[in-house]
């Protein structure tokens, strides 16, 4: 029994930290007496397994406090901790009795806090007992490096008194404080705090570009856990450039964007739900951008015909050294989840991981107009189902119905990009079903991976990913293909122990080898949960550990050695509980 009782606490997963709102703030000057004295910052810890935690700690030290118990959020949890008087820069911890999670950086700083609330006036000084009554008002006046907290019931539904969208961003708003950290524009927490509205026509956060008095946003601000709504585009943040499509100097850089709610019911048009452009361009090999745990809930699902130019997230024109993550991007009707395309010059630094997306009209993700011998390109980790649902677009007669699509495609005023973009331990069911006509066959566009284009030389390796197809139609009568290579040269798509099923027997390679044609065993397909049902799928632990590996999978647990192919490992909490050991003894002295 002593022995039963272990295997089964070995199946308790560890927690894990995935990302926090904040990453720096002050540890003292909060006037808000709610959770302590003269506290600091309130930081917002993402994560998983973080329930019946015994201890919350930073630089291994208990000086926080516990504001709000783990909760769920998507698909995983967070938290709130406030940062007291005794606390020093380091990591931020979570311990459970299945042991202590990794490190999650935080760096305690000076700056001012700042409140804004439904009671407030905006001739306020900002403090708890004397809020601003506005965000524009906060944007406007929160000290270099403060911290604005918006408290429950605050809305800016229309545009502010700058003209440019609901709350603007100019740039002497922008760009880094004394001490090189960002401005934050954080909901207060468990409040709602509302940006825009489903019927607002303008841009619910709007960064100004190069035509505004003063020039463009350079950046330095964080976006956490607020309400943001906008018929087309909730967020458009576009940093400096000369007109023509040349960045000016470091572009616009330093923000995050976290815990976001999300939504744009009525998007079209050549745009996105969160498009960025102009992004840092000058800081070699260190993400500068962070686009994480936002619920871009989409749902325009009202537009008819689709227009093809219209996406979830859209990494737009010189993007470079950003990293996206632990999203949901769900119910697109335009056209892609995730795009990466540039109209100027070519995107790196680039990685699109732990994200779900799912019922897109084109699309999963998009990777275009890169350049990876300059920074890396990744997508792994990603879970993607119901992609190319249709109907066909409209506005160009185009668009294409793979998983993960890499079009090697290069503007005129760029170069032609070199280098491997690297595809794996994605999960990824039902692709295509829709009939384009401007298509007379399947060609490149409905696929799992597709690799198209001759523009450039970049090539894809594709490792540990599940591919389940399900359909067909006229144009690809025989079901829609795992992969497919319509560039012009051989092995440019190349990978191994990949797992595809439901459209046959996968084509024959010499450069895509140890193909496992077996059913992965989801725990469902309708509707669609792709966790791994059993300790017997085929993809458990029969990765490949060469090239790039995940140290933890889709849901934080840690990957197997050697990893389960696809974006989850198994768990029993997932599937069927495992059966007790047998054969076992044990002696009690």
């Amino acid at each position: 029994m002593i022995a039963v009782c272990t295997a089964f606490a070995q199946q308790t997963p560890a927690p894990v930290l995935f990302f926090s709102d904040l990453d720096s703030g002050p540890a003292t000057g909060n006037s808000d007496p709610t959770y302590t004295t003269n506290g600091g910052a309130y930081v917002t810890l993402y994560g998983n397994f973080l329930d019946n935690y015994s201890s919350v700690k930073l630089n291994n030290s208990a000086c926080l406090t516990v504001v709000s118990k783990p909760a769920a959020w998507m698909w995983y949890e967070r938290m709130v901790v406030q940062i007291t008087s005794g606390c020093t820069s380091g990591n931020f911890t979570v311990t459970t009795s299945a042991g202590t999670s990794n490190g999650l950086a935080f760096t305690v700083r000076s700056g001012n806090i700042y409140f804004v609330s439904k009671t407030g006036r905006d001739s306020n000084s900002g403090s708890f007992s004397s809020p601003w009554a506005t965000m524009p008002q906060a944007v406007q006046s929160i000290a270099p490096e403060g911290i604005a907290y918006v408290e429950n019931g605050v809305t800016q539904g229309t545009t502010d008194n700058q003209g440019w969208g609901a709350i603007t961003f100019r740039s002497s708003w922008c760009g880094p404080g004394p001490n090189g950290y960002p401005r934050a524009l954080i909901a207060y927490p468990g409040a709602t705090a509302t940006v825009g509205s489903d019927n607002y026509a303008g841009i619910a956060m709007y960064p100004v570009d190069y035509t505004a008095t003063g020039g463009a946003c350079t950046g330095y601000w964080t976006w956490g856990e607020l309400t943001l709504r906008a018929q087309a585009t909730a967020i458009a943040a576009n940093g400096p450039q000369n007109g023509s499509g040349v960045t000016i100097g470091n572009g616009s850089n330093h923000w995050r964007m976290v815990g976001n709610d999300v939504s744009c019911p009525s998007g079209q048009g050549s745009t996105a739900c969160i498009h960025t452009a102009y992004f840092a361009t000058s800081v070699a090999n260190t993400i500068q951008s962070f686009v994480y745990g936002n619920d871009i809930h989409v749902d325009n699902t009202n537009i008819s015909p689709p227009d093809d130019q219209y996406h979830g997230i859209y990494l737009g024109d010189n993007t470079r050294w950003v990293d996206v993550g632990w999203n949901t991007v769900s119910n697109v009707v335009g056209c892609r989840g995730i795009q990466l395309y540039s109209n100027y010059q070519d995107e790196w630094g680039i990685g699109v991981h732990d994200n779900t997306v799912h019922d897109t009209s084109c699309d999963g993700v998009v990777i275009s107009t890169v350049d990876p011998s300059h920074g890396p390109v990744q997508a792994y980790n990603n879970v993607l189902y119901n992609i190319g649902k249709g109907p066909q677009n409209q506005s160009e007669g185009g668009g294409a119905w793979n998983c993960i699509y890499h079009d090697r495609h290069t503007q005129p005023a760029g170069t032609a990009g070199s280098g491997t973009i690297y595809v794996y331990n994605n999960s990824c069911y039902k692709w295509g079903n829709v009939q384009n006509s401007t298509y007379s066959s399947c060609d490149n566009t409905e696929a799992g991976f597709s690799i198209a284009n001759d523009e450039d030389s970049t090539a894809e390796y594709i490792q540990n990913n599940i591919l389940y197809s399900s359909g067909s139609n006229s144009q690809c009568p025989s079901g829609f293909p795992y992969w497919m290579n319509s560039t012009s040269t051989s092995g440019v798509m190349s990978g191994t122990r990949n797992l595809m099923y439901g459209d046959g027997t996968p084509p024959s390679s010499t450069f895509v080898t140890s193909t496992v044609n077996s059913d992965p065993l989801f725990v469902s397909t309708s509707p669609p949960d792709l966790h791994l049902s059993s300790q017997s799928s085929p993809a458990v632990g029969a990765g490949s550990s060469a090239n790039k590996v995940p140290y933890y999978d889709h849901d934080g647990l840690i990957r197997s050695s050697p990893p389960s192919i696809g974006a989850y490992e198994y768990s029993a909490s997932n599937g069927n509980p495992p059966q007790p050991p047998t054969n076992l003894s044990a002696t009690v002295n």
